[in-house]
């Protein structure tokens, strides 16, 4: 478990609000047929990391209230934030998807979008 998915369950278990700042998704890169890094998975035998940890290039910051079970995103550029109505355990599916920002345009954008865009 990364330290990121560490300190979400701790707050989640204290039901207590809390902020995100540079939420990290999972990359795996191997090495394509010129040598240079491509993503997918890594061929075996290669001695290259499978996974690594890297910043979304979508979402800049979250915030998540367990009480009123809303989570607020900023996007990278982007000053406004969008809300989202997510129980503790849909918040914890979108910590541990490969990637935050697909997560939110698949599943969030269109299921738990709040009013007010």
């Amino acid at each position: 478990m990364f330290d990121m998915e560490q300190k979400v369950s701790k707050a989640l278990d204290k039901n207590k609000e809390f902020i995100l700042k540079n939420p990290t998704s999972l990359r795996s890169f191997s090495r394509g047929d010129d040598n240079t890094f491509v993503s997918g998975e890594s061929e075996i035998g290669k001695g290259l990391p499978t996974e690594v940890e890297v910043a979304s290039s979508a979402i800049a910051e979250v915030k998540y209230n367990p009480q009123s079970q809303v989570a607020s995103l900023r996007f990278v550029g982007g000053d406004k934030w969008y809300d989202y109505q997510v129980t503790p355990d849909e918040f914890k599916e979108f910590i541990d998807s490969d990637s935050k920002g697909r997560w939110v345009n698949y599943v969030w954008k269109f299921d738990n979008r709040m009013p007010g865009y």
